[in-house]
């Protein structure tokens, strides 16, 4: 049973005569949580209720019900509940691969369960190498996170992404990515070294000329 899931839990009561037994109070624990459930008498010595997976914790847990009702002896079964993590999946987009120092860089997530259904309310957050620290990116409210990184502090070369994304009753899930930071060479000094490496180029060649 997977967390978040309803379990439907139906009992039939009987004496000792094999007879159904209606009227009774039916009632269930689970674990060790101080939660009563209560059964629905349909008759004919049936109970049912259902039990939400939300309001306990991963893992295998004992169901105990109990039947009680005057001039009987109570009676009890058991039963093993285990509740499963849902695994999570994420994906990472990154607005650009290269940036010059002080650029930003928007960071978008998108978490979806493992039916591909997209998972509002995790906690996602960012860590990066060379940098210290872990950022959390904004909840959009519809299974995408969304935050802008500013490179300003960021030293030239490359940075790696990791994306943790977790959420209670999920198993977490991780994606990666990297981007280059880099000081961008300005046009007119680029333009400027061309021009240089060209005239030298005539110069010599004028040269070669005049010597022949």
């Amino acid at each position: 049973m997977s967390f978040g899931e309803s379990v439907n839990v139906s009992v039939l009561t009987k004496d000792c005569f094999d007879r159904p037994v209606e009227g009774a109070t039916v009632t269930a624990t689970i674990g060790d949580l101080e939660v009563l459930v209560a059964f629905m008498d349909e008759g004919n010595g049936i109970y049912r209720t259902t039990i939400d997976t939300t309001i306990v914790e991963l893992g295998s847990h004992e169901i105990t019900i109990t039947a009680e009702r005057a001039g009987h002896i109570q009676g009890q079964t058991f039963k093993i509940l285990t509740v499963k993590a849902i695994p999570l999946q994420a994906s990472l987009q990154l607005s650009a691969e290269t940036l010059s120092p002080g650029e930003n860089i928007e960071i978008l997530v998108t978490v979806r369960d493992e039916d591909g259904n997209l998972v509002p309310g995790a906690e996602v957050t960012v860590a990066l190498s060379n940098a210290v620290g872990i950022m959390e990116l904004s909840d959009q409210g519809n299974g995408n996170y969304q935050e802008n990184l500013s490179t300003t502090s960021f030293d030239e070369g490359t940075y790696k992404m990791t994306v943790t994304a977790r959420k209670t009753g999920y198993e977490p899930a991780q994606a990666s990515g990297s981007f280059v930071v880099k000081v961008a060479v300005p046009w007119l000094l680029l333009y400027g070294g061309i021009a240089a490496v060209a005239v030298a180029a005539i110069a010599i060649l004028h040269l070669i000329r005049r010597r022949t």
